[in-house]
């Protein structure tokens, strides 16, 4: 790519004059992208930032449409206001460890992306900065991961993300948020004990309703999430373990009905040689 495409100003790239090409290899001599830089070139689907690159101005890339993936580089500390608005078909993005900041706007109307991954270092979210990313659904934040609500007919969250993520920071009794969704609750609950299993005001939320959450499992047939609950050994007892299996069995989600089958006969055991018999037959 031709050196005369960028203009740079002491280490700032102020101006791009790409015509044609779709994929965008920053210089190693920029050093900070300037505001609005990008901003409504319509053709490029990808972009590459060097580890020189310290800052990325506001609006940066508003209304690349065709966007799809970029790679940013550690080196940055903030997701500026307006970065990536607009940027309609933006699929790909790793949020770098350093970041602390993103600002308003920063995905909005992002509608490709179904899933991003907040570092742990990020201190401050806009309450504006995923509006309109109807398509979110995983979402990895301070290492809690969960799964969103599908948005509604106006493109908006069910629940708006900051009120999430204040919640997880606040490490709030999520049972009590009458407004949110039972898919939405045992999701966060679900990703707060993974991540903090010797919190015990999150185990109390989960054991006054676990029976009720692991059928959610169940009826989403989330084999994974339900492995992880086994692999805890706290939660599935010799009380609620046959009324789970005969749930399993009842919705047909097969591989949960034969992890729970397998860790009755290794960690609770069977009463009779019947009862193994039968729960194989239910196969």
């Amino acid at each position: 790519m031709s050196q005369s495409e960028f203009v740079i100003k002491n280490g700032i790239l102020l101006y791009y004059y790409g015509k044609t090409k779709t994929e965008v290899v920053i210089p190693d001599s920029v050093t900070k992208i300037g505001d609005n830089t990008f901003q409504s070139i319509q053709h490029i689907t990808s972009i590459v930032i060097p580890s020189s690159v310290k800052r990325i101005g506001f609006g940066a890339f508003y209304n690349c449409s065709k966007l799809e993936q970029i790679v940013l580089p550690d080196t940055i500390r903030s997701i500026e206001d307006n970065t990536f608005e607009y940027c309609i078909n933006l699929k790909n993005i790793t949020i770098p460890e350093n970041v602390t900041k993103i600002g308003k706007r920063a995905f909005y109307q992002c509608r490709s992306l179904t899933s991003i991954i907040i570092p742990e270092n990020v201190t401050k979210i806009d309450a504006s900065a995923f509006d309109g990313c109807k398509n979110l659904e995983y979402i990895t934040y301070h290492g809690i991961s969960f799964r969103n609500e599908p948005t509604n007919y106006l493109f908006t969250q069910t629940i708006p993300l900051h009120k999430i993520f204040h919640a997880i920071e606040c490490n709030e009794d999520i049972l009590t948020q009458s407004l949110w969704p039972a898919k939405l609750k045992f999701s966060v609950l679900w990703g707060m004990f993974f991540a903090n299993p010797e919190d015990d005001k999150i185990f109390k939320q989960i054991k006054s309703k676990f029976t009720e959450m692991f059928r959610f499992l169940i009826n989403e047939n989330d084999s994974e999430t339900a492995r992880k609950v086994l692999e805890t050994r706290k939660l599935i007892k010799k009380g609620n373990i046959d009324k789970l299996i005969l749930y399993a069995i009842d919705k047909r989600a097969i591989e949960i009905q034969v992890m729970l089958t397998d860790y009755k006969a290794k960690h609770i055991g069977f009463e009779s040689d019947e009862e193994i018999i039968s729960k194989k037959f239910a196969l």
